[in-house]
């Protein structure tokens, strides 16, 4: 052979046993990678049941002779896909995507880019930015967006006055922290996304950098923060519009300020770590419980030591944690990462060390987990990677910080991206490629599509009190399926900082809510960066007026909104303003829990694309995940799209 070629297989797979799935051809271009065979197959739904592999052979590696699958092996190993196409059918839906393109593509994992058999409808729309309330009275450090469609935020209870009072007007309750004083000041609220009212919440007990999730019914746990509050848990009920958090102090077992919260398989929730706190802890969702933390030494190894009384420095607060499909948790602290038993404290095994900074508070880098795709009568998802974004260098903060040096030294943030499969044997760090531009205190956040964003934060410095300037106004949509060079895409930017202690939510319409922003101890806003009491909402791309004719639209009284695990339920869709019919290979549904955010980190947050069995007369029939492993019990949004467009999201619980 003297020239590249390009092999194109087509496997049957029988529609008995693969109703409805099949792979498509993402990349058709001849991609010769040191001598490899380059596969590229990617899930979507499709009732002829088909499977699409583009082989991609480098002559000069060809050996057609050899009888065995070795790196090198291009064209023999397109021939025994070719000889053995039903069983490496087989083996790609029962025994995972992973293990059969390691063995082809040469330990590298991938999972595809588009989930349809279309190419996506595309817009030049840049996104959008518009005032939603242009003063909510109180910051948001902690942030979490409820089922009942209230978001709910709340600041430190000790660190002055906020700009709101609690209503009614005389409510005064006495500060524990304080001495008892009584403080007539909001320091959280519930804001109605839907019509930009809100209501003030009595918090009682200091949650100054908490952690927090939400329970398998919809209410709102916060957990730990600082003086009285260090060990406390408090509770806010979905059902109960009028409620104040109700708390109960001294619950936990170890003190938890900057604590980082993962929900398990039985809707417990593990909380690791924490300020000088080397433990972890398994919460059941009550307040009736007994507190039994487990020593963690990891958590000591990857804390860089205090440089005197209250001069710490760590690098591991807030660490990155996410609940893997076999029960695991994978933890990111500073710049290591284990996967480990949260009930047990048993470490599973450690991943390289991720060079070339902090990654965690204070430096304050992004992370999130790659969407889960499902596929039917296929237990474990395709793909289950992480991503860590940004961050800033090992010192930046002892640097920058006033309680270490006279003059402060503004370092710049990280633009790299790093990205790990942790259930994989052996894993290492594969080089992302690099963000538009520094970031540090970001938020990443998913998207309905499976994209995900990057907004907020600051191209230098670090985390803490007026520690970072140069803020990022520009959000970055993030498509990691797409090929290096063109999955980052700069969005239209906002004009309002939106640095230390400000969060964001995506919500159920699909905009993204950003609110927050107070880089002083105080509430303080005769400064270039005030105390930022405004709130925003950013439209994505796929809001562009032009595309509304193609968005779908749920029919909440015909779709099933209680689903079990591993059972078929039914999304009903409504027609189209197109007229379009939906097919087989137009549709992705997709699952997003909806995370506790606080310093660039939102805890518990999952996507998940559902495998499909049929769609007719714009009548979806989905399976539920499989298990609480790859979806948690609990209430989350759903979604359909079409090629690319998403509708309106629908809250579903899903529960034994």
């Amino acid at each position: 052979m003297g020239s590249s070629f390009k092999t194109y297989i087509l496997l049957l797979l029988l529609p008995q046993f693969f109703p409805f799935s099949s792979f498509a051809v993402r990349d058709i271009g001849i991609v010769p990678i040191n001598h490899n065979l380059i596969v590229h197959v990617d899930p979507l739904v499709n009732p002829g049941g088909n499977l699409n592999v583009a082989v991609d052979v480098d002559p000069a590696a060809s050996n057609l002779d050899d009888g065995t699958i070795g790196p090198n092996d291009g064209g023999n190993a397109a021939l025994n896909l070719i000889k053995d196409g039903h069983n490496a059918a087989l083996n790609l839906v029962h025994e995972g995507i992973n293990a059969a393109l390691d063995l082809i593509n040469g330990g590298k994992v991938n999972d595809g880019g588009s989930d349809y058999a279309k190419p996506e409808l595309e817009t030049n729309f840049m996104g959008e930015w518009k005032i939603d309330c242009p003063n909510a009275g109180v910051g948001a450090m902690q942030l979490q967006l409820m089922p009942n469609d209230q978001v709910v935020w709340f600041d430190a209870t000790t660190l002055g006055p906020s700009a709101r009072k609690l209503e009614p007007e005389g409510n005064c309750p006495p500060n524990p922290d304080t001495q008892n004083q009584p403080d007539c000041f909001a320091h959280c609220i519930a804001y109605d996304w839907k019509t930009a009212k809100s209501r003030t919440i009595v918090l009682s007990g200091e949650p100054w950098c908490s952690s927090g999730n939400l329970w398998p019914n919809g209410n709102l746990v916060a957990t730990g923060g600082t003086f009285s509050g260090v060990k406390a848990v408090r509770m806010l009920p979905m059902d109960d519009l009028k409620s104040d958090f109700i708390e109960r102090k001294d619950a936990l077992g170890d003190f938890r300020w900057y604590s980082s919260n993962q929900v398990l398989e039985d809707g417990s929730a593990v909380l690791v770590g924490g300020r000088e706190s080397w433990s972890i802890e398994v919460v059941p969702p009550t307040l009736d419980f007994k507190p039994k933390k487990i020593d963690f030494p990891f958590l000591k190894e990857t804390c860089t030591p205090p440089k005197g009384p209250n001069r710490f420095i760590e690098n591991n607060l807030y660490p990155f944690v996410y609940l893997l499909p076999d029960g695991n948790v994978f933890l990111f602290a500073n710049d290591r990462s284990i996967n480990f038993n949260p009930i047990t404290g048993k470490i599973s095994c450690e991943h390289p060390l991720l060079p070339g900074g902090a990654r965690n508070y204070p430096a304050s880098g992004m992370s999130a987990l790659f969407p889960l795709k499902l596929m039917p009568e296929n237990p474990l998802p395709l793909n289950v990677e992480v991503v860590v974004c940004g961050g800033n260098k090992q010192d930046a903060f002892e640097r920058v910080d006033a309680k270490h040096v006279t003059e402060k030294e503004f370092v710049p943030a990280l633009k790299d991206c790093h990205r790990i499969h942790p259930m994989k044997p052996g894993a290492v760090w594969e080089d992302e490629q690099e963000m538009p531009s520094e970031r540090c205190m970001g938020d990443l956040l998913h998207l309905p599509t499976g994209d995900l964003i990057m907004l907020n934060g600051a191209k230098k410095g670090t985390a803490a009190w007026e520690d970072a300037i140069d803020p990022n106004f520009t959000p970055i949509l993030y498509s990691p399926g797409k090929p290096m060079g063109k999955r980052f895409k700069e969005m239209n930017p906002t004009t309002i900082a939106r640095m230390y202690h400000s969060s964001s939510a995506l919500l159920p319409d699909t905009t993204i809510l950003v609110a927050g922003s107070n880089p002083h101890q105080f509430y303080t806003f005769n400064h270039e960066f005030p105390t930022e009491l405004r709130v925003e909402k950013f439209s994505p791309h796929y809001l562009d007026p032009a595309l509304d004719d193609q968005r779908p639209s749920i029919c909440p009284r015909q779709t099933d909104k209680v689903i079990k695990y591993g059972a078929p339920f039914k999304v009903v869709v409504n027609p189209l303003k197109s007229k379009k019919i939906l097919e087989p290979g137009d549709v992705k549904v997709t699952m997003i829990y909806p995370p506790f955010t606080t310093h660039g980190f939102s805890q518990n947050q999952r996507l998940i694309v559902l495998a499909l069995k049929a769609i007719e007369n714009n009548v979806i029939t989905a399976f539920a995940p499989p298990s609480g492993n790859i979806a948690p019990p609990g209430y989350y949004m759903m979604f359909v799209n079409y090629l690319g467009v998403p509708g309106p999201g629908l809250w579903v619980h899903i529960d034994k």
